[in-house]
Order: structure tokens, then sequence, then C-alpha cells
């Protein structure tokens, strides 16, 4: 498959294209004229390629103002508020462990040893692991290793992280963290929209 259509399956299948995770797929739409291409792609299906408000991260959105667009902002808002959820008790954690930049940004390490050497003096911490592992589902919570092991897997998994060492467990954020952050910022600003959308999900209307 040419680089084309790796870039389109990949946006297509809900990934994140940053620098970190697919370096050669973010040049291509950064210098090789992909934004073109995939946007012409795109377009006649009613999505488009956003970038994140920092810049650099690229994924697929609907475009501004259709129906469609409301109809599945409207019908994920329970899996947005619950995905936010879950991601903010990992990128709190972190920081209660280490702040020295203020926030969990792209390329940041993310080492398994760091963590497990700040839990061992400090209960408050041992705390919150515990309940960062509960938020996240991790099913392996009997020792403090597994229960970072599994935490650090579930990022992973879900595109925040990517593996740089598996025998030394140490990771690099990658730019969904970006998107993120831009998630949150509409969160708050809509939170009576969201609230109310996942209030009809529940009730089971339809839109």
């Amino acid at each position: 498959m040419n680089i084309y259509g790796r870039s389109f399956h990949t946006l297509w299948g809900g990934n994140v294209i940053c620098p970190v995770m697919y370096p050669d797929l973010h040049d291509y739409i950064v210098e090789e004229g992909g934004m073109e291409e995939l946007t012409a792609a795109l377009d006649p299906l009613g999505m488009k390629v956003s970038v994140t408000t920092g810049g650099g991260s690229f994924f697929v959105a609907w475009k501004d103002g259709t129906e469609e667009a409301r109809k599945a902002i409207s019908g994920s808002a329970r899996q947005t508020q619950e995905d936010i959820a879950r991601v903010q008790a990992f990128v709190t954690f972190l920081l209660e462990i280490n702040d020295a930049n203020g926030v969990l940004s792209r390329e940041a390490l993310v080492r398994a040893a760091e963590i497990s050497t700040a839990i061992d003096s400090s209960a408050a911490l041992r705390d919150s692991l515990s309940t960062v592992a509960m938020t996240l589902a991790v099913k392996n919570t009997a020792t403090d290793h597994s229960r970072i092991s599994g935490i650090l897997s579930k990022m992973r998994d879900m595109g925040y992280l990517k593996l740089l060492s598996k025998e030394r467990e140490e990771y690099i954020v990658t730019g969904r963290i970006d998107l993120f952050y831009d998630m949150m910022e509409h969160f708050a600003s809509h939170i009576g929209a969201v609230e109310m959308a996942v209030q009809r999900e529940e009730q089971g209307s339809l839109f």
C-alpha cells in the first residue's frame, strides 16, 4: 500500500498522525501534498482532515455544521465524557510524579521505573496509582508493578503512548495528547450541551 493509502486508512481508523507515532505519514501530510490529496478524498464523505490547536497532529473529523456531524457528536457524547475522565486521571497522576513542565506534552518520556520510585516514597501516590488503575479497568492489580504496567499498556492501546523499550518499560507520549487537550477545552466550553446529549442518550432518544 502506498503512503497515501496508508495515511487514509490510518486516519479513517480513528488514529492521530503525529511525528511520534507515524513520522513518515506526518511528513507526507505536511511536506508532500498529503493534506490536499486526503482532503479531496474525504470531502465527498462529509469528512475532513483536522489539525490540533497546537499544530502537528492530524485526525479525521466531520465537516463543520453538517447534520451528520451533529448526530455523531451527540451520539458519542457519553463515550467522549468517559474517555476524557480516563485520560485526565492518567495525566493528573503523571503530573503528581513529575510536573516540571506543568503539562504532559507530546514527546514527553514516561518511565515505569520513575513511577515505581515515586510511589515507593509516597503513600498518597500509591493511592493515586490504585485509583488510576481502577479508572482504566486494569485487570492485574496484585502488585504496584502490575498496576503500573497495566496502566501504561492501556494508555498505549488507546494511542497516547508509544513503546520505546519493552525491557525498561519506557514510553513516549504521542500527538493524541494534543487532541485530548482540544477535547478538554471543547468539553469545558460546551459542558451543558454534552451533559444534555448524555442524558438524551440514556433516555434512548433518537436524533
